[in-house]
């Protein structure tokens, strides 16, 4: 029974042995697998968002914290200093999501570079559903607000006045205040819109870069099996 054992052990040992050495085989020539290994890419993707959201909430912790409430200055160049140190985080997360999806065993530099492409889709798709959620979270509360000015300026309008001569001039010149400022609410949503999808289209292009660069180099990753040695065969 012990010899029956030991022969299937040697022959297993042999079989993984034979399977490793055509896996190094086909990495040597340049071979790329068929399979696309959705689970590296699943745990790059879980390190882009870990990575994002460490790195996010030290930037914001950081920005509050300089922040002065009753300075619109301070306001000011906070933001803009939260919102570049953002896209840097966004493009550091990125390039060690990708560089992790690309570190697994047995993987060749132009597989690792394919899956660092589905990983910077993916990033994409979740970008555009967070912007739309925020963008929508936006506008609807911006609505509210209008339709709620709107209502209590009717209100103020429909109010009787003690001089009636005098009660058309202020109804007057809200609605000129209106008509004036209609064009240039406008011209601010488009110049705010066209600058935004640039601006997207820069850091969806700088990102793809970012993934490129860490799948090339986590590609070709090394194999941490523990190599097994071939035992003698055993005797006849």
């Amino acid at each position: 029974m012990s010899t029956l054992r030991s022969i299937e052990r040697r022959l297993y040992v042999r079989r993984q042995v034979d399977r490793d050495m055509a896996s190094q085989a086909v990495v040597a020539t340049g071979g790329v697998p068929r399979h696309m290994e959705w689970n590296g890419i699943w745990t790059g993707y879980m390190t882009f968002a870990g990575v994002a959201i460490i790195l996010l909430s030290f930037v914001l912790a950081v920005g509050f914290q300089s922040l002065d409430p009753f300075s619109s200055a301070s306001w000011r160049s906070v933001g803009g200093g939260v919102l570049g140190w953002s896209l840097v985080v966004v493009l550091i997360a990125t390039f060690l999501g990708a560089w992790v999806a690309a570190r697994t065993p047995r993987t060749t530099r132009q597989h690792g570079m394919m899956r660092a492409v589905t990983l910077w889709g993916m990033i994409l798709v979740t970008a555009l559903l967070l912007t739309g959620w925020v963008a929508g979270t936006t506008i609807g509360a911006a609505s509210q607000v209008a339709t709620t000015a709107a209502t209590a300026t009717g209100r103020g309008a429909a109010a009787p006045n003690a001089n009636a001569n005098a009660a058309p001039a202020p109804r007057q010149s809200a609605q000129g205040a209106l008509t004036a400022t209609a064009p240039e609410a406008a011209a601010t949503t488009v110049n705010l819109g066209r600058n935004m999808m640039w601006s997207f289209f820069l850091l969806a292009l700088i990102g793809l870069g970012c993934a490129l660069l860490g799948g090339a180099m986590g590609g070709g990753g090394i194999n941490l099996r523990r190599p097994m040695r071939a035992s003698n065969p055993p005797a006849a």
